[in-house]
């Protein structure tokens, strides 16, 4: 096996047939014979860095949607503070604003403003935040952001909202401390919140913690207002110091017999550190204690701190030897502390090798690679070298992982490894360690140059095919958090889009009607308008609409028109799209160009540089040229110009058209060719 790089290069056999042997043959076959050549041809596609699609806009724009005003139908007067806000909106995200709106109790349609009792402004206002952006406001710093959450939480519990209300309840949590937890508690009771309730109470059973609570305000208050959850405090304090009492019980007793550790155990002591197996055997002491022990005086136990005033210490105290703050009276609380977070992200990437029997032999430093893939916001692909990537690496394969961007950003840290999947698909036993390196435009590739040997590659080819499995960790973010009790709250992912979703094929509070080709959309204007600069100028600008209510679109297909208003409801494609075909990907980009759309538009260009083949390059070019796709149009080129793919292409109806439509990137492309193949020489 060859490769050929370049025109008028050749190779084959020096010795093809004896003379002698030749003789016969001409005297057999009257002085004629036939050479029979046997050609199969690889074509390596040539990988392109993926086309950058920025992150999802949908909650910016309808902030601004609200904060602007525009195209607002209702009033909310809410302490002689005034909110302006869109009824269909409201109604999508909250069941109790669609009743009061739209519903049999809703106010009256001429009302200019509704007036809303027993709530206070920054509640309402935080309230409206979420419905338009699905999340909290920013006032996680403010002086009194216990009681604004608060109050959030029971709006969001008036209106229905069940995820807002989780939120609330987690960001809650994380704020219990002594002077909060008793009003907390009141409000959980209150409004049925469960693992809010549990976690205050939990707070509670700490040593001393019950002892200070008592002296706020809030305490009074929860006794005067719920009697009944005083009984499941106690409940809780008691069971804690039971518990405490048994666990000190049981370790007092091991201390007191303490097991003989021989062997492996021994071995493993190191310092003041307990050996293996030591609270296995203090529990195993402690159950010859009496149990009436348990119900000795309260001086007789011994008072453990909180877990966030634990700090590495002592043997008396497991991990901790401050024990807390302490208060004059001798009860402990909670001391504060920090801790260093460092955020990363982990991508599995599967990349399958096929026809490896027509790789073999390819030559050294030669590779094929994977699609780029994203991990950390970086992009990585994965080279595979049949015949290994130096000639130091002789009878073995090589793999490594590439850092594909070229910014100037600083190094990426990554912890990574590659593995080769056996015949059913899993990882073996014996793999690859992991591997670390902090990649850069100046150091952009690491692996394993040794990856396998050839002649153990069997049990992992299936149909003469491989597959290289990537686990890839990236770190992202590193900084320093004010630790707070972690949250028992589940809160729901984000249902903004499907909301919205369902607002538009609702069509509840719609206010203009599109024709195209005969089919009927309703949509909303201003949801139009904060989504398209297009659309804001049709609708509301100087070039706006004369107040019709229906608009006619033409030289568009409805299912396209469709799947626009699909991704300016929701920032997401259709699923009739998702599959990626090439026609409907290109009419929705004529489309998402013509409006402005400009993240819909990057959509489009990365599918379609996905799906890019011999009979679609020409027709994508001439699109990307037509509709200025930079990116895209640097992938079609580049596809054409990689070796043996030029010839077929221009044999295409599509390079015809090109050729037609835009003549003067043919220059482009042969300068593109002519580089290519110049390298290969110098190679």
């Amino acid at each position: 096996m060859t490769a050929f790089d370049y025109p008028g290069q050749s190779w084959g056999s020096g010795m093809f047939f004896e003379k002698s042997v030749m003789a016969d043959v001409l005297e057999s076959c009257n002085g004629c014979f036939t050479i029979r050549c046997d050609m199969c041809i690889v074509r390596l596609k040539i990988e392109n860095n993926p086309i950058q699609i920025p992150e999802s806009v949908l909650h910016q724009d309808l902030s601004r949607m609200l904060n602007d005003k525009e195209g607002t139908d209702v009033t909310f007067s809410v302490d002689d503070r005034f909110f302006h806000a869109h009824r269909y909106i409201l109604a999508a995200r909250s069941m109790v604003f669609k009743a009061q709106l739209f519903g049999a109790m809703k106010e009256a349609e001429d009302a200019h403003c509704i007036k809303v009792e027993d709530m206070e402004p920054q509640a309402f206002e935080g309230l409206l935040h979420y419905i338009y952006t699905d999340a909290l406001p920013d006032d996680h710093h403010t002086a009194d952001r216990i009681t604004a959450t608060q109050h959030l939480l029971v709006a969001a519990d008036r209106y229905g909202l069940d995820r807002l209300r989780a939120m609330c309840e987690a960001r809650l949590s994380g704020w219990i401390d002594v002077q909060s937890v008793a009003t907390i508690l009141a409000l959980a009771e209150q409004h049925q919140c469960v693992e809010l309730r549990n976690h205050c109470l939990r707070f509670l059973g700490w040593p001393g913690i019950l002892r200070a609570v008592m002296k706020t305000d809030g305490f009074k208050h929860l006794v005067a207002s719920y009697p009944s959850v005083v009984t499941d405090v106690l409940e809780t304090v008691v069971s804690a110091r039971i518990a405490r009492v048994f666990i000190n019980g049981a370790l007092a007793a091991a201390a007191a017999n303490p097991p003989r550790f021989e062997g492996r155990f021994a071995a493993h002591r190191c310092g003041r550190g307990r050996p293996d197996g030591y609270l296995t055997a203090a529990f195993r002491s402690a159950s010859l204690m009496d149990a009436r022990s348990v119900t000795g005086p309260p001086q007789a136990i011994a008072v453990t701190p909180p877990p966030s005033s634990l700090v590495a210490g002592s043997d008396d105290h497991p991990g901790g030897g401050g024990g807390g703050c302490a208060l004059p009276d001798g009860c402990l609380l909670p001391k504060t502390s920090s801790t260093s977070l460092t955020k990363s992200v982990t991508a599995v990437h599967d990349f399958r090798v096929t026809d490896y029997s027509l790789l073999d032999g390819m030559g050294v430093g030669r590779f094929v690679a994977s699609s780029a893939f994203s991990a950390g916001g970086r992009d990585w692909t994965v080279r595979f070298y049949p015949d290994g990537a130096t000639v130091g690496c002789l009878g073995h394969v090589s793999a490594f992982l590439y850092y594909s961007n070229r910014d100037a950003l600083p190094g990426v840290r990554v912890r990574f490894t590659l593995n080769l999947l056996d015949r059913d698909g899993r990882t073996p036993q014996m793999t690859n360690p992991y591997m670390k390196h902090t990649f850069s435009p100046a150091s952009d590739n690491w692996g394993f140059i040794k990856f396998i040997e050839k002649s153990k590659l069997s049990p992992y080819l299936h149909k003469d095919c491989l597959t290289i499995r990537c686990v890839l960790t990236v770190v992202v973010e590193s900084r320093t958090v004010k630790d707070e009790m972690n949250s028992a709250v589940v809160v729901p992912p984000p249902n903004l889009h499907q909301d919205f979703e369902k607002m538009l094929k609702d069509g509840e509070g719609a206010d203009v009607t599109f024709i195209v080709d005969g089919q009927l959309f309703h949509a909303h204007r201003c949801v139009l308008a904060y989504r398209s600069p297009v659309f804001s100028a049709e609708l509301f600008g100087p070039m706006k609409e004369n107040a019709t209510s229906c608009i006619r679109i033409d030289d568009m297909e409805p299912m396209i028109f469709e799947a626009l208003l699909h991704y300016i409801y929701t920032d997401r494609l259709p699923v009739s799209c998702s599959d990626g075909r090439n026609a409907a990907m290109q009419h929705l980009l004529v489309a998402a160009d013509r409006y402005g759309v400009e993240r819909l538009r990057l959509m489009c260009e990365s599918k379609l540089s996905e799906a890019i083949d011999m009979e679609t390059v020409a027709t994508t070019l001439a699109l990307a040229e037509q509709h200025n796709c930079p990116q895209l149009r640097r992938a079609c080129i580049g596809f054409m110009a990689s070796p043996n793919m030029l010839g077929p292409v221009m044999e295409t109806d599509g390079f015809n058209h090109l050729v037609a439509s835009c003549p003067l990137i043919l220059k482009e492309i042969l300068d593109k060719v002519t580089c290519i193949w110049s390298d290969n020489q110098q190679r």
